[in-house]
């Protein structure tokens, strides 16, 4: 079962991908700047910004104390410093290679609902022990 919520108080229990599709371009960087999707383990997906840049981490619990904190990059990127993006009402600033277009994150997503793989055109930044 998964999760889904947005900040526009969008609420599932257990969605399904057409929808899950449909909510995340919903994202629109003002009154709807962020979503999570949570797996009942507690591992989850959140992506934040729109309405056409966004940034995307994935958390994976593997016990309730041990997990892993990943934010996705796009694939042999570089960054070119800095940017902002609007979430929650506040500038976070990203590096430009963490920025991702919304077809994008709506792969992600899908992948993650689906227990796949995620696309090839994303790496992942580990920041694990930010949270730790």
């Amino acid at each position: 079962m998964m999760i889904f919520e947005s900040e526009n108080g969008v609420h599932y229990k257990k969605i399904k991908k057409n929808d899950l599709e449909n909510h995340l371009r919903t994202i629109d960087g003002s009154s709807n700047s962020y979503a999570i999707l949570e797996k009942e383990d507690g591992s989850y997906m959140q992506v934040g910004g729109g309405p056409i840049k966004f940034t995307v981490e994935v958390r994976k619990y593997f016990s309730s104390s041990d997990f892993t904190h990943r934010k996705a990059i796009q694939k042999d990127s570089a960054s070119s410093g800095t940017m902002k993006i609007i979430i929650s009402g506040s500038l976070v600033e990203v590096q430009t290679n963490q920025v991702m277009n919304l077809e994008t994150v709506i792969l992600l997503f899908k992948s993650f609902l689906e227990g796949e793989d995620f696309p090839t055109t994303v790496e992942w930044d580990d920041m694990t022990n930010m949270f730790k």
